[in-house]
This record gives C-alpha cells, structure tokens and sequence, in this order.
C-alpha cells in the first residue's frame, strides 16, 4: 500500500521536487511522526509517500530498494534521482529539512 501527498509548489534551493519517503506499518507511530514532520516542514514541490515495509516502488524511483533500518520507521530525502541517507529519528529528519 502506497499514499503519496503533494505538499507545496516549487523547491527552494534545487528547485527539483524533493520526493519524502516514509517507511513503516500504517500503525507505526513513528510512521506516524515522520510523516507529520516532513508535512510542517513547509518545504515546498514536495511528494510524501508512506509504504509498508516490503512495498516496490517503480523501478525508476530514487528510493527504489530502500529498507526500513533495524526494523525502525526510515524516512529518506529523495532529490532528483538522489537519496540521502536514512533518517529515523523525527527531530533529525526536522533538522534535514531545514537545510533543504
């Protein structure tokens, strides 16, 4: 199961849309948390996916393979067709955005 929410109109500093990908049970509150946080952070051009661990996405999408970590909601920043590195912690994903 896939959601995915377009959040803003145009990406401040890559001005690339910026793709959020949350991964963890739907029950998950720190799924929950996550995805909350990259929603407050007002980053504009923004698509913000939750998946289930397990879930493909297409092949042509940066994130494409990306796990869970320690069986731990991730998040990953997705710019272009680039990933950073996964977040599961909400204050560090919080601290992420700020610098996009």
């Amino acid at each position: 199961h896939i959601e995915a929410l377009a959040l803003g109109h145009e990406h401040r500093r890559t001005q690339q849309a910026a793709q959020i990908v949350v991964i963890g049970t739907a029950d998950d509150p720190m799924r929950m948390t996550m995805a909350r946080t990259a929603m407050l952070a007002g980053i504009p051009q923004t698509v913000l996916m939750q998946i289930e661990p397990g879930v493909n996405l297409p092949a042509n999408h940066p994130a494409t393979g990306k796990e869970m970590v320690d069986g731990r909601a991730t998040t990953y920043v997705c710019v272009g067709q680039t990933c950073g590195l996964p977040l599961t912690d909400a204050a560090a994903l919080k601290a992420y955005l700020a610098d996009l």
